[in-house]
């Protein structure tokens, strides 16, 4: 949509960017953890403003008449969280106890192992979503998860205790960096605000490579 050109989009890559700064040191200090969680804030006080407005602008169009109450879409959305958290945590506990078995890194579990199975409720969703025609519900999905992941999440934690990279490199972040930059020039150039089976073929090889980086 063109909020996610104009706003989405060029949020992720800032909030990015900012990340590769503040860990330019090698830490996370606690300061910068509580001001991360501010921002977070921000942006979801701003989004929401931001999607009243363009409500407002779409009420005269006709709505889709919804099947369930707005109690028991609750509901089931609560469940459906259950139960993609729960699976999502059995798969990476087997995961993870396969990979030390092993001997693989933690930086390279943290990367594929940990990040795949923790991103399996957003892939799991957005496919549903794709597969229902909401295409701008998977990729809201998929941007804000990005934004919540580095402040909120990392936010959190360095609040409660900083963090240090370690075994993380500056190409690891430069990857997360990239992956953003190549969204942005897929939506802005090659699929005019779309992003076609091609583009998504190359993302997929694009993560490929990257895996085969950090395992080879």
């Amino acid at each position: 949509t063109k909020n996610n050109l104009r706003v989405d989009i060029w949020l992720c890559l800032a909030v990015s960017l900012a990340l590769v700064a503040m860990l330019w040191g090698g830490k996370l200090s606690r300061i910068e953890g509580i001001v991360m969680v501010l921002c977070y804030i921000a942006v979801i006080i701003f989004s929401i403003k931001s999607g009243n407005k363009e409500q407002g602008v779409q009420e005269d169009e006709p709505q889709e008449s919804s099947k369930f109450s707005w109690i028991k879409s609750l509901l089931l959305v609560a469940l459906g969280l259950v139960a993609l958290v729960y699976g999502a945590d059995l798969t990476l506990d087997s995961a993870i106890t396969i990979a030390r078995s092993l001997g693989i890194s933690e930086r390279v579990i943290g990367i594929t192992l940990l990040a795949g199975g923790t991103s399996l409720p957003e892939l799991a969703a957005s496919l549903v979503a794709v597969s229902k025609g909401h295409g701008a519900l998977a990729l809201g999905n998929v941007i804000g998860s990005n934004i919540a992941n580095i402040l909120l999440i990392l936010g959190s934690c360095a609040t409660i205790s900083p963090l240090f990279m370690k075994g993380i490199t500056m190409i690891d972040l430069m990857a997360m960096v990239a992956a953003v930059l190549l969204l942005l020039v897929s939506a802005l150039v090659f699929g005019n605000r779309r992003i076609v089976r091609g583009e998504g073929i190359v993302f997929l090889a694009a993560y490929v490579v990257y895996i085969w980086y950090l395992i080879g």
